[in-house]
Formats: structure tokens, sequence, C-alpha cells
């Protein structure tokens, strides 16, 4: 899937104007989802020489763009990260254990490598910015193979609820 180019702008503004998550929040997500402790120790073994920032869940404009696109409640937010993958970072095969839907939209396209799977195939639909894709991630295994150059930049949210309809 696309966001338009006015909807993609419109998200990146945003997102630069979202400041990272609070002391508070970052408790709160640890708490819903054990894997941030293991990101947050450099222990986990699904994200290899990547940067992780979290952000805040109180932008209103922010929250309506995301409800927008992916007809969620953002209530019902686990978390919302960005990860920046540097060469030669990679994320391995894994599935976001505490998330029933996840969305990733793609930030960055400047890079080389950096092929997003879904279930062990090449996802097509990830390759130029404003590309997005929403997926069981508590079921669906999802990779990124090695970025080889650039900057390959996404935006993830998790959310808890499979029944989130708005």
């Amino acid at each position: 899937m696309k966001l338009s180019e006015d909807i993609f702008n419109e998200l990146v503004l945003e997102l630069s104007k979202t400041p990272m998550a609070s002391d508070a929040e970052m408790e709160k997500r640890t708490t819903a989802a054990y894997e941030f402790v293991r990101v947050k120790n450099k222990t986990s073994k699904i994200l290899a020489t990547s940067n992780l920032i979290h952000y805040s869940l109180q932008n209103e404009k922010l929250n309506k763009i995301i409800s927008d696109i992916t007809k969620r409640k953002t209530s019902d937010i686990i978390s919302m990260h960005t990860i920046e993958s540097l060469p030669p970072s990679e994320t391995l095969n894994h599935v976001d254990e505490y998330s029933v839907l996840t969305l990733n939209v793609l930030l960055e396209d400047n890079f080389e490598g950096g092929v997003f799977y879904l279930n062990g195939e090449p996802y097509n639909g990830m390759k130029k910015k404003g590309d997005y894709v929403m997926y069981a991630g508590n079921k669906e295994y999802h990779a990124v193979s090695t970025v080889t150059s650039g900057v390959r930049k996404t935006l993830i949210l998790w959310y808890h609820k499979p029944s989130g309809l708005i």
C-alpha cells in the first residue's frame, strides 16, 4: 500500500514534532511488551545494529493521521517507534509477540539491500518512501535483509487489540 505524498509529508512533519517517549510511557510499554526491555539492554537478537527510537503517543495530529491509515483507535497502540538501519544492519526473522496488528511505514528509501520479507517471501510493496504494510505481527514472520548502503528508516506501530476498529 502507498500513502499519498500529502499524507506522507504530514506524517513525517508530525513525527518530527513528536517527543521521544517519557520514562513513564516506556515503563508502560516494557510492561506490555517485554521485548523492549531486551532492546534497551542490548540483548535482543531481533534487531542487529539498528537504532530504535520510541515516540510519545501524545501528539494528537500524528495520532489522527495514524488512525486514518489503520482505521484503529490510537488508544490500542502499544508502541510507536522508528527503526533506523545503517549498513550492515538487518532485522532477523521474527514475530512481534505482543502485536496483533503491526503497521510498518517506510520513511527513507535512499538505501541498498534492506528487502522486507513477510512470511519468508520478499514483499515488493516496501521500496519507496510512503510504502506501508499492515499484518498480524504476532502471527506473521517478517525480517529485513542486510542494508548494504544508505539509511533505511521505518515507522513501526504495534496494536494490542484485535477488534480495535474505530
